[in-house]
């Protein structure tokens, strides 16, 4: 049963009077300014401790395994493309790839359309990473070492781009489930869990895409958030540009665009008045230029799948596994994700314009993993990584739950996220001292009983 528009406004921003407190007298009192977002202070402070403790990571690798260094697949194109950007401002990664380790790449054969190294990740995360590199770069100069991108303050800085992105992602998103309804205790609360019990905390340090388009899609929800009842030109620009931004970090997450639309055609039924929309997919379009650019330049073609045509196959069969497998599955290995489910489906009870959008987008973003035969399990990753940017919106399903239910529901809800959090903190301790396999089901005991005696674990497998 459809609510009225005064009704779905009512729970949809239940702490809307109290967000429109006078913000002038708190930026003149340091004091009031501390008490009004301290919050997003403490989230600050978090991000100073992960930027020392990659500095200290960067000098005393731990147990011989040095973090800040390039290697893998998806690092190494990331790398590549920002290092290409930067220093040859082309699109042309064959001088990046004499300089980084030959074996640690994959389809670098040229392609036939242009005789350049294929490319098969997103754009937007080097492109976002390239001022850090730079910095990093001048750093380096400064020092007396050599300025090319590969220097010790280069890669220091590119892997704190992520802990910027991460960082910044946790204040959008606090603010967002502040006007959501949430106490400030209660947002904060939320937003450390959610990088515990999910992908985004093991990814933090991680120089992939994942960190970015977290960041992305929170700066995306709070910005239409906030415009969603205004015909404001700026607002709804920066919508466009926070979704184009985020459908270019990964282009599955294109869906993330789809939300204002359905929820005011859910809501009113109509989408006038047209300016906003022209406004708002205009930028978003804008954002895909450098995109498409590569890919002819590449491929030959303004559009294509760069990972082959045999990538996805429709309709998709293994979104049951993406949710359920000891294989990475996103409800067993982070299961915080399947209470955000829930609690969106709760909210959808009441106000169906604003939670089935976000229901189908992360229906679209499952059946997107689902339709990859090779690789629904993201292969050697902790848990369903590609799904890291669904991370905002099971925030706002497990904040409903916190936000709607009764006082005792509460308390549970509340366990429940602590009990999340705890689960994959110890499941993520166990996946980085190999202790459960990097690919393939896992038995009972790697799956629930082994978090209870990790050292025991450790015993078992590390026998001499």
């Amino acid at each position: 049963m459809e609510m009225r528009g005064s009704e779905l406004e009512n729970v949809q921003d239940r702490s809307s009077e109290r967000m429109r407190k006078p913000e002038l007298n708190s930026r003149r009192n340091p004091r009031l300014f501390a008490r009004k977002y301290w919050p997003q202070l403490l989230i600050v402070l978090f991000g100073l401790g992960l930027s020392s403790a990659l500095f200290v990571l960067q000098r005393a690798p731990v147990g011989g395994r040095n973090i800040v260094k390039i290697t893998g697949v998806d690092a190494v194109y990331y790398f590549a493309t920002a290092h290409s950007l930067l220093f040859d401002r082309d699109y042309d990664l064959t001088n990046d790839f004499q300089a980084l380790v030959p074996h640690q790449i994959f389809r670098t054969q040229a392609h036939p359309a242009s005789g350049k190294p294929e490319n098969p990740f997103a754009i937007g995360y080097p492109i976002l990473s390239v001022p850090f590199l730079a910095a990093g770069t001048a750093v380096d100069a400064i020092s007396g070492r050599p300025p090319d991108g590969y220097s010790q303050s280069a890669l220091f800085f590119y892997f704190l781009a992520n802990v910027v992105f991460v960082v910044l992602g946790m204040i959008f998103l606090s603010r967002l489930l502040q006007h959501f309804g949430l106490t400030a205790l209660q947002a904060v609360f939320l937003t450390f869990a959610l990088w515990c019990a999910t992908t985004l905390g093991y990814y933090t340090l991680s120089p992939m895409s994942h960190s970015a388009t977290f960041m992305m899609a929170s700066a995306f929800l709070l910005v239409w958030w906030r415009v969603k009842d205004s015909l404001s030109t700026g607002g709804w620009a920066l919508a466009g540009l926070c979704g184009g931004f985020l459908s270019i970090c990964r282009w599955q997450d294109i869906f993330y665009l789809g939300i204002p639309v359905l929820f005011e055609l859910s809501r009113s039924r109509s989408l006038g008045p047209w300016r906003r929309w022209f406004i708002y997919g205009g930028v978003a379009a804008v954002c895909w230029i450098p995109q498409i650019v590569e890919w002819k330049v590449i491929y030959g073609r303004f559009f294509t799948i760069p990972q082959g045509p045999d990538f996805l196959h429709i309709p998709p069969q293994y979104m049951h596994l993406v949710l359920f497998s000891t294989n990475h599955g996103w409800f067993i290995w982070t299961p915080i994700t399947a209470l955000g489910v829930l609690g969106l489906f709760y909210g959808a009870r009441q106000a169906a314009a604003l939670y089935w959008p976000c229901l189908l987008v992360i229906f679209l973003e499952v059946a997107v993993m689902g339709a990859m035969p090779t690789n629904w399990h993201n292969s050697e990753s902790f848990g369903i990584r590609s799904l890291t940017s669904c991370v905002p919106l099971i925030g706002l399903g497990v904040a409903t739950l916190m936000r709607d239910l009764g006082p005792g529901f509460k308390a549970v809800v509340v366990g429940l996220i602590a009990l999340c959090a705890i689960y994959t903190t110890l499941f993520a301790v166990q996946y980085r001292l190999d202790l459960v396999p990097k690919i393939g089901t896992l038995t009972t005991s790697e799956l629930l009983w082994d978090k209870l005696s990790l050292k025991q674990a450790y015993r078992r497998t590390h026998r001499p």
